[in-house]
């Protein structure tokens, strides 16, 4: 289907025995009866949302409103992709792709099912690929997550298939009973060191910005010239003006009026004060393009905070400040390093699970004293 005002109708995914697009009205009804025919054994809830359990009529009607919602929602920083699957020529199922703020967190989700002739087939394999090949190749995504029920086998036989690795757990109730949910994740380099299959992308070209992409991967890992151009050295008075500017820059929260507490420049001179030597900043031809801050009690080590300038980022620059940080910390006993990162901030999760961190099984509690 062409359509010259939503050129998302035209994004086609292929590959041997299978087809991916949007539906279209008509194809969103015939998915709507291809679900309500069945999906899952009625008497086990395989998703974390009870959608399947809606009662006929009310279940198709629900159906067909998600697909008009989700296009009527979509904007370049929140959007999400339900693609109408085809299995040699048959209406198969439905796989997702979607992503918030994909520009800056260059991290996409996936839910996908299918009708149940067609499960046990490797259907749901091939059609994840599908959208996977979209995100890391069409897109340049960086990361892809999804998540599941614990006991629900054949979708995390999947995750699995492809390289996702658990970093955090949570829980669902679909029918009022507890469960819990894994959440996995698998980065650029793990979909990268797998063999895969022949998948082709098509019309993604006018897509692109509806979408908060460029089409360009992430940038290559920063060769030794790139690093030897780099000056790590700590943090002097004199350098305040140029640190707060670059804090400004790269955390958006630091002088915000409604939050005095995150006053830049009173946080940077309480910690020049302390002197403890534990906060550096890194120059490119004389300008501050990064800072580390880290701290050491004797007993735990913690990184406050990791910062770099967005011109600069995508460049190593960031894991180049954080292993100067924890080389000081080693050097001073520290056999194990802290960070709180906020939980929604998928990008910066994203880059301390590449970084080797995992998240703890721990809730954080604070307690302002002034």
């Amino acid at each position: 289907m062409s359509n010259p005002f939503w050129p998302l109708f035209g994004l086609r995914l292929t590959a041997p025995g299978l087809e991916l697009r949007l539906p279209t009205d008509d194809d969103a009804v015939e998915l709507a009866r291809l679900a309500s025919g069945g999906i899952h054994d009625p008497a086990v809830m395989p998703f974390a949302y009870a959608w399947t359990d809606l009662p006929p009529g009310e279940f198709e009607r629900s159906f067909v409103q998600f697909h008009w919602r989700v296009r009527g929602n979509l904007r370049p920083d929140a959007w999400q992709l339900p693609f109408a699957v085809w299995a040699d020529g048959r209406l198969a199922g439905c796989q997702e792709l979607a992503a918030d703020r994909f520009a800056a967190q260059r991290t996409v989700g996936t839910g996908s099912w299918l009708g149940r002739a067609f499960q046990g087939r490797g259907i749901g394999r091939a059609m994840r690929e599908a959208v996977l090949h979209l995100a890391f190749e069409g897109l340049g995504a960086e990361v892809a997550e999804t998540s599941a029920l614990r006991d629900n086998t054949p979708s995390n036989r999947v995750s699995a298939a492809f390289g996702y690795r658990p970093y955090a757990t949570a829980t669902a109730a679909p029918r009022g009973v507890p469960q819990p949910v894994v959440r996995l994740r698998l980065d650029r380099a793990g979909w990268a060191a797998r063999p895969r299959g022949a998948v082709r992308i098509e019309g993604l070209a006018p897509c692109l910005s509806l979408l908060g992409a460029d089409g360009r991967p992430p940038a290559p890992p920063p060769t030794p010239a790139d690093l030897q151009a780099l000056r790590l050295r700590p943090v002097a008075p004199a350098d305040a003006e140029a640190v707060v500017a670059l804090w400004r820059l790269a955390f958006p929260g630091y002088g915000d009026p409604m939050k005095p507490h995150r006053d830049p420049r009173a946080n940077l001179e309480r910690k020049l004060a302390f002197g403890d030597g534990l906060f550096w900043l890194a120059e490119r031809d004389g300008r501050v393009v990064g800072t580390v801050m880290a701290g050491w009690d004797g007993h735990r080590g913690w990184i406050y905070s990791l910062g770099v300038h967005p011109e600069a980022r995508r460049g190593g620059l960031g894991r180049a400040l954080l292993a100067h940080a924890e080389a000081a910390l080693a050097a001073q006993g520290c056999q194990k390093v802290n960070l709180q990162v906020v939980a929604t901030n998928a990008a910066a999760r994203a880059f301390w699970s590449a970084a080797g961190y995992a998240e703890d099984e721990v809730v954080s509690f604070g307690k302002r004293l002034g």
